[in-house]
């Protein structure tokens, strides 16, 4: 239902998970990025309708209302932290995933999406920069890096 209803007001765009903050009180402030450093990577894709695969909704809401970008989505129905399974089912549904290194793209890669994960710091175990973890995720910490994954193979310069 989610996904349908997710085309139906996005028609003929990419859909692509995005995530930029962990709450992870220990690590997370070595891998978060703010939103605002992503603006001109999401304002340069207006064929691509992103949608936040945030923890928090409400927190979520509030960085994008800081970066006034009409092209990110929050699906208010999924809620990751009470419900697990409606955010597996939202990532198995979109084209790409990018993101920080946190739940949402070690899903997004268990499930086989495509898509980039930005390091800001040394890589973890499972992101090495040659080759990462799960071999449809691409391990990067360019931002131009990022913009190709999500063009595709196909579409990157």
């Amino acid at each position: 239902a989610i996904m349908h209803d997710m085309q139906r007001r996005f028609p003929d765009k990419k859909l692509c998970g995005l995530t930029w903050y962990t709450p992870n009180a220990r690590t997370g402030s070595g891998r978060n990025i703010a939103l605002n450093e992503l603006r001109d990577v999401i304002r340069s894709f207006p064929e691509v309708q992103f949608v936040s695969l945030q923890p928090d909704n409400d927190a979520a809401k509030y960085d994008l209302e800081q970066i006034a970008v009409d092209n990110i989505f929050v699906e208010e129905s999924v809620r990751p932290l009470e419900d697990i399974d409606s955010q597996l089912c939202l990532i198995a549904n979109l084209d790409k995933v990018i993101g920080i290194d946190n739940s949402a793209l070690h899903f997004a890669g268990a499930l086989g999406k495509t898509g980039a994960v930005l390091l800001t710091g040394e890589p973890a175990w499972q992101w090495p920069l040659q080759m990462s973890f799960y071999p449809s995720i691409v391990t990067t910490t360019s931002i131009e890096k990022l913009k190709n994954s999500i063009r595709g193979p196909d579409e990157a310069v």
